[in-house]
């Protein structure tokens, strides 16, 4: 039985950690040109955007799935990355799934992190390979939480974005109580600047959709 995917033009899983290495199905849509060649045709490759991630085990197990393992250097950048499959040959046909796997980092790193501004509203964060990680994937109101031993949650889109944004305040009354930061020099004070401008932003808006959902529970 074919391995099946998350619909048309996905990746799933759609997230991986740095130093890990995932398996994916990714699913075509048939209905997009170019017309996918018949199933019998082979997987002449799977890129993916970006440097220091790497596709290898490649099938076809019917004509709009595939099926890869994307390997994640433990230097890889974090992201979303567009996925090209072509079929047959260098020249073959080809798709082009803009933004359809991200490389991240653990949910719960075991140390610390750097963080540079890359001229983008996310900046770009490297960290170690080890931690806690779990996959979180967004179904409709609800969010689904895998962890790595298969245990699956799921939690509402409330409850979910109410304890990110706890997590979130608490993680900063823990730094605005420590004792004071200072960057070394003016490109650490930069990427600093950078990634409190995206914490900052990203607190804002889930803040104004949960006054939302508030708003229209009364």
């Amino acid at each position: 039985m074919a391995p099946t995917g998350g619909g048309p033009n996905t990746v799933t899983p759609n997230t991986g950690t740095r130093g890990t290495a995932v398996s994916v199905v990714i699913q075509l849509d048939p209905a997009l040109t170019p017309n996918l060649p018949p199933a019998n045709a082979i997987v002449f490759s799977v890129t993916i955007s970006g440097t220091l991630v790497t596709s290898s085990a490649l099938s076809r197990p019917s004509q709009t799935i595939v099926v890869a393992t994307f390997t994640i250097d433990a230097a890889a950048a974090t992201g979303a990355r567009d996925v090209n499959v072509r079929f047959g040959s260098a020249t073959g046909v080809q798709r082009n799934i803009s933004g359809a796997f991200r490389v991240g980092d653990q949910i719960f790193p075991c140390c610390g992190h750097q963080f540079y501004d890359v001229g983008k509203p996310e900046v770009a964060i490297l960290g170690c390979a080890s931690g806690i990680d779990f996959e979180i994937r967004h179904l409709m109101n609800t969010y689904q939480l895998t962890a790595e031993d298969g245990r699956i949650i799921a939690v509402s889109e409330n409850d979910w974005r109410e304890a990110v944004l706890n997590f979130s305040d608490a993680v900063m009354d823990f730094y605005d109580r420590s004792m004071p930061k200072e960057p070394a020099d003016d490109d650490e004070r930069k990427d600093f600047s950078a990634m409190m401008i995206e914490w900052q932003r990203l607190r804002d808006y889930h803040n104004r959709e949960k006054q939302g959902e508030d708003g229209n529970r009364h």
